[in-house]
Parts: structure tokens; C-alpha cells; sequence
């Protein structure tokens, strides 16, 4: 069933909340890894994979770029200030930008001198912060300004404030 959800483009999500959320999070830690039997896949399949992997770029964290307490994919391009946040493989931060707090999806650039999310310490008013969300292959504008709590699905233009 898992191959064949690969093989078709598709995904498996694992939630839970409370102990199903401990329980989501040992099952897909043992996807993950091997469990404690090898389990063979098809040749096809591992070549698939094999290639994949050796195609994935390498993460670019640029000298005068600042990461802090964040995970990045590999592929992404980071030039700019990054801080408690995610960010999914081929993410562009650029130089002079800043992302707190926030989700950037796969091929998202966040253009020059554009701040994304705030750091909660910052924030004036705790009910209206929370993560903001940046959508796949979205492009955040030079100088455009995301607000916390803030969920993004398509271009914002440069300046502009969300």
C-alpha cells in the first residue's frame, strides 16, 4: 500500500492529538528507518530512490546569513536571518530578509529585505501572535512585511504588508 502511494505521488500523513500524537510520532520514526526486520523493495522502486537522493542539493547558508533554532530541507538557499522556524526543500530566504516563527513550504522565496512572522518576545499583543504559514512556491515580495498568525497561499508584491 505505501509503494504504491509513493509510485502515484502521494503522501502519508500521521496525526494524533495527545497520546495518538506520541503514538503518530514512534510510527513514523519507524517509517523512517528500517524497523527491526529488513524489508526488500522492488529494485525499480530503489533505484527511484537512490536517484532522488543523489539529486538533492545540499543546503546554501550563506556567510553574513543568521539560522537559529530552525530546520532546514535540503535544497533551500539561506542569505537572510532565519529564526525558530521550518523551512521545506528549495526555500529561498534572501539576503537582508527575515523569517520568525513561521512554515516556509518547498520553492518558497522570500525576496530582499521582506520579514515573515515575528518572534513572540516582540509581540505587543500574545492573542494575536502564532506561526505564519508561506505556501509552496509562493514569492514574498522586496520589502513586503508578513504579520504573525498569518497564512499565505499565493505572491505578495513587494511592499506590501499582509
Amino acid at each position: 500500500m505505501f509503494e504504491e502511494c509513493y509510485e502515484n505521488g502521494g503522501k502519508l500523513l500521521i496525526a494524533g492529538n495527545g497520546g495518538s500524537a506520541a503514538d503518530s510520532e514512534h510510527i513514523a520514526g519507524e517509517l523512517m528507518k528500517r524497523f527491526k526486520i529488513t524489508r526488500p523493495i522492488g529494485k525499480e522502486l530503489a533505484d527511484k530512490l537512490n536517484a532522488k537522493r543523489a539529486n538533492d542539493a545540499k543546503v546554501v547558508l550563506e556567510k553574513d546569513a543568521k539560522l537559529q533554532n530552525s530546520l532546514v530541507a535540503d535544497g533551500c538557499n539561506v542569505c537572510g536571518n532565519v529564526e525558530f522556524s521550518i523551512l521545506f526543500a528549495g526555500a529561498t530566504v534572501a539576503k537582508g530578509a527575515t523569517v520568525n516563527s513561521s512554515i516556509i513550504m518547498p520553492g518558497a522565496v522570500i525576496e530582499e529585505g521582506a520579514v515573515v512572522g515575528e518572534n513572540p518576545e516582540k509581540s505587543e499583543n500574545l492573542d494575536e501572535w502564532g506561526v505564519s504559514v508561506i505556501g509552496a512556491d509562493v514569492t514574498i515580495g522586496k520589502d513586503a512585511k508578513i504579520k504573525a498568525k498569518t497564512t499565505i497561499a499565493q505572491d505578495v508584491k513587494g511592499g506590501q504588508t499582509v
